[in-house]
């Protein structure tokens, strides 16, 4: 695995557990799939199992910073999205994820602009 593939599993591991657990057996599973191939018969070279699974692994790695910069202060789609150089049309959609798994909550409405906070706690997992 790649490094900066560790860094963000590593990353992930520390805001969200449970997603980082989903990978890891994810991951555990690609010597199967590049032997055996998959339940529809598609096998998989080294390569393409990296080119499906690192996108994977990006989003659940931007899902956690978002979680890390919410988890102590409540902050916009907007805010999320300028400390994190992200778009804030990515950012809400992220949270729309996130809310779904009921990983980040609304935490008020200041003006116009919802502010979100990470249901995480420090010690639990998601």
């Amino acid at each position: 695995m790649s490094f900066e593939r560790n860094e963000m599993i590593s990353f992930i591991e520390n805001v969200n557990p449970s997603a980082a657990s989903r990978l890891n057996n994810l991951i555990e599973k690609k010597q199967e799939l590049i032997e055996k191939g998959n339940v529809y018969g598609e096998s998989y070279t080294e390569r393409r199992f990296w080119l499906v699974v690192d996108p994977i692994i990006k989003t659940e790695y931007k899902r956690s910073q978002i979680l890390q910069k919410t988890k102590n202060k409540a902050l916009s789609v907007r805010e999320i999205a300028k400390e994190l150089s992200l778009s804030s049309k990515e950012v809400l959609l992220h949270i729309t994820a996130l809310r779904q798994r009921n990983l980040i909550l609304l935490d008020r409405i200041e003006g116009t602009s919802p502010k979100y906070l990470a249901a995480l706690q420090e010690g639990t997992e998601a």
